[in-house]
C-alpha cells in the first residue's frame, strides 16, 4: 500500500463576494492524480488582517471532494481573504476571495 500523501487544492465558488454573502468553499484531495476518498481535512478561513475567522473538520467523500459554508458577516472586513487547507501537517493547500463593498 503506497504511503503518499494526498495533494490538496482549496478555493471559493467564486473570486468576490459582498458583505453578508454565503462563501461556498470547495476542497478536492488527490494522489497520483486519483481522487483520494475519505481524506480528513482541516479548513481555515483568515481575514485579511490575518485573523482566523472561520474552522471546521471535513472529510472527503469517495471523489476526493469536501465542502463548507463560510457566511460573511454584515460587519466583516473587506479585502483579501484567504483559505488554508490541510490533510495533515506535511499537505497544505491556500486559496483566496475578495469581499467588496
Amino acid at each position: 500500500m503506497s504511503k503518499t500523501m494526498p495533494s490538496v487544492l482549496v478555493h471559493a465558488e467564486n473570486n468576490t463576494y459582498k458583505l453578508g454573502d454565503t462563501v461556498i468553499i470547495s476542497v478536492i484531495a488527490k494522489k497520483q492524480d486519483q481522487p483520494a476518498p475519505q481524506v480528513p481535512l482541516k479548513l481555515y478561513v483568515y481575514d485579511p488582517s490575518g485573523k482566523k475567522v472561520f474552522h471546521t473538520s471535513l472529510q472527503t467523500d469517495n471523489k476526493g471532494k469536501a465542502m463548507a459554508v463560510y457566511r460573511l458577516d454584515k460587519k466583516s472586513p473587506t479585502g483579501n481573504y484567504y483559505l488554508e487547507a490541510q490533510s495533515n501537517s506535511k499537505s497544505l493547500a491556500l486559496g483566496s476571495f475578495i469581499v467588496l463593498l
